[in-house]
């Protein structure tokens, strides 16, 4: 009797094992479908969702990484910022459709012509911020001077339409200021200079200007 009654034991808890082990089971798989739906969530929420760029929250995250590496290791960037001229003309004319097209296309362009090491985001609106790392200021010269002549050079479509384009931008380097977030302003005014001063031109930290 005793025996049988252990062996009965025994299946009970056998029983008990395998039904907790599918449990187990049944929760980590809904663990892990649910880690999955965090992570594209994070992922969608770090892109523009029409552009595809990075967002604002993320740019001001990834600008954190590159201050301190400049903190570290002395190894600067350049900030700069892009804004389509005369965007609400586009928008008026052509219809927000329109308007969508041009910002896509223009970030994708930008984004083509931006090393993969580096940083591009819609900062909001028609504006647009790149962080740039270099060894030599010729590379910024050569990499606005790259933009700016495929955007003059080309016409950007929308249904029967060629829309001619240009750009106002300002650039500015880290090591001319004392913080991230300086560089980030100053840059920003040289862009409204630029703006100021007749648009579709680039002004540089050192005055000069394309």
């Amino acid at each position: 009797e005793a025996a049988k009654n252990i062996e009965l034991e025994m299946n009970n808890v056998n029983k008990n094992l395998e039904s907790g082990q599918n449990e187990v089971l049944i929760l980590r798989k809904k663990i892990e479908a649910l880690e999955s739906e965090l992570k594209e969530t994070q992922a969608t929420s770090m892109v523009d969702h029409l552009t595809k760029t990075l967002n604002r929250r993320s740019f001001e995250i990834e600008l954190k990484k590159v201050e301190a590496r400049y903190i570290r290791n002395r190894e600067d960037y350049a900030i700069v910022f892009f804004d389509i001229d005369f965007f609400k003309k586009v928008n008026d004319t052509y219809g927000h459709d329109a308007g969508d097209i041009i910002l896509k296309t223009f970030a994708s362009l930008i984004t083509k012509l931006t090393r993969d090491t580096d940083i591009v985001a819609r900062y909001g609106g028609e504006e647009f911020i790149a962080i740039l790392n270099y060894k030599h200021p010729t590379e910024l010269h050569r990499y606005i001077e790259r933009i700016k002549t495929v955007v003059t050079k080309n016409k950007f479509v929308y249904q029967q339409n060629k829309i001619e384009i240009t750009f106002s931008a300002g650039v500015q380097i880290r090591s001319n200021n004392s913080n991230a977030a300086q560089t980030v302003s100053n840059a920003d005014k040289l862009l409204y200079q630029a703006k100021d001063t007749g648009r579709n031109k680039i002004v540089f930290w050192d005055k000069k200007e394309m």
